[in-house]
């Protein structure tokens, strides 16, 4: 028995912080997702809350597997993962402004058009030169959006300059 703990201590526990993260985030969007449609009509209340609770719940649920597992010494909290390989830290820090960008000017460009600029830009800083590939891939994503989101399902998102364009046509 001595020897089984003593080796159970010796072997290297698994960390974790760096899985936590993207759960824990979208817990926090959730909430706030379930604060901004307290104003909307009721099914969208509906929709948003169920959607929220679930979330949430499956959030809580990892978040105790892990809390057991961190109890019984399998696991650690270190965030090592999140930071290697260190080579990608840029990348990471232009997506990263590229996001806070998009979110900064999409009121005034617009979902389109905001949508557009953000795929061509994340393409650029993971690398990718192919001009036909950085063409596409953003007006796909843009277009497909456009229709999906504010064609179809008729979505209040920003307004700018292409859904103006576009009003006339659908």
């Amino acid at each position: 028995m001595t020897t089984e703990t003593a080796r159970q201590g010796r072997t290297k526990k698994r960390s974790v912080g760096a899985d936590l993260v993207i759960p824990i985030m979208a817990a926090g969007y959730a909430l706030y997702y379930i604060y901004t449609v307290l104003d909307y009509p009721t099914e969208a209340q509906i929709n948003g809350l169920f959607l929220g609770i679930v979330l949430c719940l499956l959030v809580v649920v990892l978040l105790a597997r892990v809390a057991a597992q961190w109890f019984r010494g399998e696991v650690d909290f270190g965030m090592q993962r999140l930071l290697a390989p260190l080579s990608m830290i840029p990348s990471r820090l232009v997506f990263l402004g590229l996001t806070i960008a998009y979110i900064v000017v999409i009121p005034w460009f617009g979902f389109t058009l905001t949508t557009f600029l953000f795929v061509l830009g994340s393409l650029l800083a993971l690398g990718v030169r192919s001009k036909k590939l950085l063409v596409l891939m953003p007006l796909l994503s843009a277009a497909g959006g456009y229709i999906f989101f504010i064609a179809m399902l008729n979505t209040r998102f920003p307004k700018g300059p292409v859904e103006h364009f576009l009003a006339g046509m659908f």
